[in-house]
């Protein structure tokens, strides 16, 4: 079966940006759908025939090449046939397993302009303070949130904008949902609020799984928390959120 890969607003906030000479980064919660976005982008710069090299830094190899530094993953690109006089795009998932990923930013883009960087990186990663005032100027970053009610109406093939007739939202047009359609609205929005922000939860039908995936989310977010009273107590109140 073919992935399908649902064009996320923020791309079209990052395609405008796709030909300027900053990297791009962008980074959020696990699990909100970064490496889909650059899985989109790898597509949509295949298809203009644009070069385009991906990395993942959950893979050993490409994280020891690149620790030693942008001129071995210059060797990488060279060895894979890419004509280094001219643009490539890469991208790099995960870019936080680096050991040093604001250096290894400012020295590709220092010495190597026909790179054009685009990374992900995690909520956790030194970007908001340390790593953006360290490479002013030299990335974009954009923050990565989970799917809109919208988009998870795309996902299950449903329509938006039945969804605004039937709550009265489009002006000069009477809702015109059956009972049954309006119920499947209202059960869709109830799996939304239950975690259906996350691309891969939203497509989930089990609610027991739904709720195993998001529960396996929240303890590798609060793993660092529950080390003080104020992490064991927001555990104790996500766990009666769900119970509701």
């Amino acid at each position: 079966m073919q992935r399908v890969i649902y064009k996320r607003k923020i791309i079209d906030e990052i395609l405008r940006y796709l030909y300027d000479p900053v990297a791009l980064v962008f980074y959020g919660a696990r699990q909100v759908g970064k490496t889909f976005i650059l899985y989109w982008l790898k597509s949509y710069l295949s298809q203009k025939k644009e070069p385009v090299y991906y990395l993942d830094l959950e893979e050993r190899k490409y994280l020891e090449i690149l620790n030693q530094g942008p001129e071995n993953l210059k060797k990488l690109l060279i060895e894979n046939g890419f004509d280094f006089k001219k643009r490539i795009f890469v991208l790099i998932d995960e870019i936080q397993y680096l050991k040093n990923p604001t250096n290894f930013l400012k020295l590709a883009t220092d010495h190597y302009p026909n790179l054009k960087l685009i990374v992900s990186g995690s909520s956790t990663f030194e970007i908001r303070k340390k790593f953006e005032k360290a490479l002013v100027g030299r990335i974009l970053v954009f923050e990565v949130f989970g799917l809109s009610f919208e988009l998870v109406f795309e996902v299950f093939g449903l329509s938006f904008e039945e969804f605004l007739i039937f709550k009265g939202y489009s002006k000069g047009t009477e809702p015109i949902l059956t009972k049954i359609k309006e119920e499947e609205l209202k059960e869709l929005f109830k799996e939304f609020i239950l975690g259906g922000s996350y691309p891969k939860i939203a497509l989930i039908p089990e609610k027991d799984k739904k709720e195993k995936y998001i529960w396996q989310i929240i303890d590798t977010y609060l793993k660092k928390k529950k080390k003080n009273i104020y992490g064991r107590l927001l555990i104790l109140i996500l766990k009666k959120i769900l119970e509701i």
